[in-house]
């Protein structure tokens, strides 16, 4: 936070009190105070700092600097100035009581210079001449907030006033990440009201009055706004053990390096102690961090320092993933190592106590030959070529590497002023402040837990199948008879995935060590395709044989028809005599049945009725018939 350093007058002033008295209390350090070049006693004058002035004091003097014209002068000219030369006359008081405060606490002689520097950082919405603040100066000094009123082009038509409605649509306007201009935003609200608008002055002496946590909040962003606004909580180091958290996170080096042709910037990722700040374990690449990586720098410092307690690391992809260090996947390396994992706010640097180690090693790296600077605005002329071009004038990456790894045990070994360091070096601090043993892991036991896990897949007849290991199968007879169906998963090495060990999920036991299934390769020849069908054939009869062996073939048992056969004559035939009866049908629906009865008979019989002829006329017929066909 910047300094105010202020008059004796204005001290009094603002205590209430005589200047007297607060020369006694300077010299008797109940306030803080300096002597600056100027007028006075053996060429020197006191100033005062506002910030150890009590709180009432301080407020007295915001108050007295954010006060409006002076009602001093003449009420019959303030009254008979239009608005526009109201507005000017306000900024230009601002300005002018500004300028004079910082000139009497700035001792050296470019102070119009730093003034502007000062103005345009903490109040860009006033513009001004510097070649004007010292008339001003002078006008304000002899003839009060009157000699700055510019007559010129005066008038006495009266103005108007920022209204309710004004000032809102100009915030809504001005208060945007897009930062806008203090004109742009005026000439958008003079072009959506009607009427008479104020002149840019009034908006500009509005804006005064807008706090600046507000500006940074909706011009800067919430990051600029928590940075620099908002108070962070303060770490008691001292009721922090060494080895008891452990902080992780990334750095690229601001140093160009060539790797075997590949021109770039190399990684470090590392833990840290929070205690100590100590570097416990770290890994310099050139390629970007992925969770490979994270685990190879945390096995490092796992051999270097034992296990810690508690993590602490960001939410990228690499730190998150399922198998590392994410407590609700049960089979984690974190939940087999029964660590408790904290994450940092996003985009918070100041959240991990790492990000200050990293700058300072980045100091001894800006003597290096091939430092580029951490943006482009910083980068160096010699190294402003492209990196192709200084290929051949930058340091390789093995001895850029054996250089980081000098500049890291520098670091560990340099004393520190920070919290809880009291003047040790990092090293001094991690060893002293130890509550509890070292929990160390044998170099065995270490390989063992520090693989990486694939999610859990379900065993089918070809073995097993992850997604991390590029979906090769991975295959083993006896394993796939015993365990088809099963939920597992496997943990492996990143650097050899020919064999993989498989667990349980149900309860993380180990079940077996897999090979990579052989494949069939088409055109490999003749003689090792068929070795692979017989290897194969065999394993299919292997399958069948298991399948068969818990098959009960010499036992026999009774059909199933006869068994339904029994059961159903065992409950007998339905009997409902004991159940008491009536007839539902009255006299009437009886003789109805009956006609339906009769009459379908007589339907029936009449179809079915057959015509038979007399005896004589038959044989009159036949005879008849015989004589006709005799006849011809």
């Amino acid at each position: 936070m910047a300094e105010h350093w202020i008059t004796v007058k204005e001290a009094a002033l603002c205590c209430n009190i005589t200047e007297r008295a607060i020369r006694l209390n300077a010299e008797n350090d109940r306030i803080k105070y300096k002597y600056v070049d100027g007028k006075g006693r053996n060429g020197r004058q006191l100033r005062i700092l506002l910030e150890s002035l009590s709180d009432e004091a301080q407020c007295r003097y915001a108050e007295k600097r954010r006060k409006p014209v002076s009602r001093d002068i003449s009420e019959q000219l303030l009254d008979g100035l239009p608005q526009d030369k109201l507005d000017e006359l306000n900024e230009k008081l601002l300005i002018v009581q500004e300028y004079i405060r910082f000139r009497d606490s700035y001792p050296h002689k470019d102070h119009v210079k730093q003034f502007v520097r000062y103005m345009k950082k903490n109040y860009p919405m006033f513009e001004f001449k510097p070649e004007r603040l010292s008339k001003w100066a002078v006008r304000y000094e002899q003839y009060g907030a009157g000699g700055l009123i510019d007559l010129r082009g005066h008038s006495s038509s009266s103005g108007t006033s920022l209204t309710n409605e004004m000032q809102d649509m100009f915030l809504k306007y001005y208060l945007s990440d897009k930062e806008p201009s203090i004109k742009e935003c005026y000439d958008a609200v003079k072009n959506n009201l009607d009427g008479d608008v104020p002149s840019i002055s009034s908006f500009k002496r509005f804006l005064y009055t807008v706090p600046d946590s507000t500006l940074a909040l909706y011009r800067k962003g919430k990051k600029f706004f928590e940075d620099n606004y908002l108070p962070s909580i303060p770490t008691d180091y001292d009721s922090v053990p060494s080895n008891y958290e452990w902080v992780a996170d990334h750095h690229v080096y601001d140093v160009i390096v060539n790797d075997r042709g590949k021109v770039g910037r190399a990684w470090l990722s590392t833990w840290i102690d929070r205690r100590s700040r100590y570097i416990l374990g770290y890994v310099i690449r050139m390629s970007e961090p992925n969770s490979d990586t994270v685990l190879d720098s945390f096995v490092e410092a796992v051999r270097n320092c034992g296990l810690p307690r508690v993590i602490q690391i960001d939410n990228g992809k690499d730190y998150t993933t399922h198998d590392l260090f994410n407590l609700d996947n049960d089979y984690s390396l974190a939940a087999e190592l029964n660590l408790k994992v904290r994450h940092t706010i996003p985009y918070n640097a100041k959240a991990k106590h790492i990000e200050r180690a990293f700058r300072t090693i980045e100091h001894f790296d800006k003597m290096l030959d091939s430092y580029c600077g951490d943006r482009p605005e910083h980068r160096a002329e010699s190294m402003g070529k492209t990196n192709a071009k200084i290929a051949n004038q930058v340091m390789t990456f093995e001895k850029f590497k054996e250089v980081a790894e000098y500049v890291i045990k520098l670091y560990n070994n340099t004393e520190q002023s920070g919290k809880g360091m009291n003047g040790r070096t990092p090293y001094q601090c991690y060893k002293e402040e130890f509550t509890e043993p070292m929990r160390r892991i044998g170099e065995k036991e270490l390989l063992s837990v520090m693989r990486r896990r694939t999610r859990t897949v379900t065993v089918t007849k070809n073995g097993v199948k992850f997604a991390e290991l590029d979906r090769k199968d991975y295959y083993l007879g006896d394993f796939v008879r015993q365990y088809i169906g099963k939920k597992v998963y496997a943990k492996y090495f990143t650097g050899d995935v020919r064999t993989i060990h498989v667990y349980l999920a149900e309860n993380g036991a180990f079940l077996a060590v897999l090979p990579c299934k052989e494949l069939y390769v088409y055109g490999a020849g003749e003689a090792v395709n068929k070795q692979v069908i017989r290897n194969n054939a065999k394993e299919k009869s292997k399958m069948r044989a298991f399948a068969k062996s818990c098959y009960p073939h010499n036992v026999e048992v009774p059909l199933i028809e006869d068994v339904y056969r029994r059961r159903a004559e065992a409950f007998g035939e339905p009997d409902f005599s004991d159940i008491p009866s009536i007839s539902k049908f009255e006299f009437d629906k009886k003789m109805e049945i009956e006609r339906i009865s009769e009459e379908e008979q007589r339907i029936d019989n009449a179809a079915a009725k057959i015509y038979v002829l007399p005896a004589d006329e038959d044989d009159d017929y036949e005879s008849k018939l015989s004589r006709r066909f005799a006849n011809g």
